[in-house]
């Protein structure tokens, strides 16, 4: 790598941070200024205690902020470096030495392909890791409970319902699993209990499931009017009055299905789509994230190629001008994405085309767009 090189990737650097932390302090101001009596009513260690619980609580914001902002971040600092060099006449000298325009291209790629490669790590490794925390609204403790939104396990055909969900602990309150007719028993049956805990498969437990606990009607007078597949499925506890029912369908399926998604690593996801216990509209939005995690960074790289020519052009009538083609080329490519999401979601396409619309798209106006590049 040239100095010029590293020149240009420092400055993207450089505006990349300063980008991102004044848009962070930004949310930040805005966010605490709504939620402020939120932190002080559930605080009880004065102002001291208070604004540790707030740094605590951004800090672990921030990661999903990067992961919301950080591709909107990157092209803001392309662009920024873009009009820097032309606005302070470093262009000239490069071209007249020799060497093309599309080298700005290298440093600022190595840019965008490191910044995706944090975004992929963060959304891989850190987020799945801290979800309790980015899940707790400002000012709670994460003990407050949530109510249930019943759902169906299509693979055992068992309907899972309940009171309330404690999502520190894992539990439901009241649980009621409908067992399933002629499959399972003979005659209508309901299972319930005082709590049930969700047990992930580990090495301990070879399949994931519910354990109910003081459970109704006990295991000893379920097992007599079981059948083979009930046998298979719901099992004895490790104490007398519990029972265990093996499912895919885990806490978080009960507890905020939609926004849940964004917590979980892409083999959780993948392992989702494959689950036969998931209903059809499920695994279609499943499958549309699954999507876009890998669009997303082809995506932003891409805007790169269509910013150059559209910003470094030949026959430009002002810098002004040239940014300002370059934000709207950036909206097209924004309210193409939108409405392929939308399309999808009223099923007129497929989840497939509703990630990669955006990139075909934003890869034909990159190449339209190439020749304005000035040489």
């Amino acid at each position: 790598m040239s100095t010029f090189d590293r020149y240009i990737l420092r400055r993207f650097w450089h505006v990349f941070v300063v980008s991102f932390i004044a848009m962070m302090g930004l949310y930040i101001v805005i966010d605490a200024f709504n939620n402020i009596d939120n932190f002080f009513n559930e605080g009880d260690s004065g102002t001291l205690g208070v604004m540790g619980t707030m740094a605590r609580f951004y800090l672990f914001r921030s990661s999903m902020f990067f992961d919301t902002i950080g591709g909107i971040v990157s092209v803001t600092a392309v662009t920024v470096v873009l009009s820097l060099i032309l606005r302070h006449g470093e262009l000239n000298p490069v071209l007249s030495a020799g060497i093309p325009t599309y080298r700005l291209l290298f440093p600022l790629l190595w840019g965008m392909v490191m910044v995706s490669a944090i975004m992929v790590i963060n959304k891989e490794l850190i987020i799945p890791r801290i979800a309790d925390e980015l899940q707790i609204e400002a000012g709670k403790s994460g003990d407050e409970d949530e109510p249930v939104e019943p759902v169906w396990d299509f693979a055992t055909m068992v309907q899972i319902s309940g009171d309330r969900l404690y999502p520190a602990r894992n539990a439901m309150t009241k649980p009621d699993f409908v067992l399933p007719t002629p499959e399972f028993v003979d005659n209508p049956t309901a299972l319930s209990g005082s709590e049930a805990i969700f047990v992930p498969a580990d090495e301990n437990h070879s399949r994931s499931g519910w354990l109910i606990k003081e459970a109704e009607p006990s295991f000893d007078e379920l097992k007599l009017t079981l059948k083979k597949a009930g046998r298979a499925t719901i099992t004895r506890g490790s104490a007398a009055d519990e029972i265990f029912i093996a499912t895919e369908i885990d806490f978080d399926r009960l507890y905020r299905p939609d926004k849940t998604v964004d917590f979980i690593s892409t083999p959780e996801l993948i392992r989702r789509i494959k689950s036969p216990a998931y209903d059809v509209l499920s695994v279609r939005e499943n499958s549309l994230y699954l999507h876009q995690r890998f669009t997303q960074p082809i995506l932003n790289i891409l805007l790169l190629f269509l910013i150059l020519p559209l910003i470094v052009r030949r026959e430009a009538r002002g810098l002004v001008v040239s940014m300002c083609l370059s934000g709207l080329m950036q909206g097209v490519v924004f309210g193409t994405a939108q409405a392929c999401l939308w399309l999808a979601g009223i099923e007129v396409i497929g989840p497939d085309l509703a990630a990669w619309g955006p990139v075909i798209v934003t890869g034909g106006l990159a190449t339209w767009c190439w020749p304005m590049l000035r040489t």
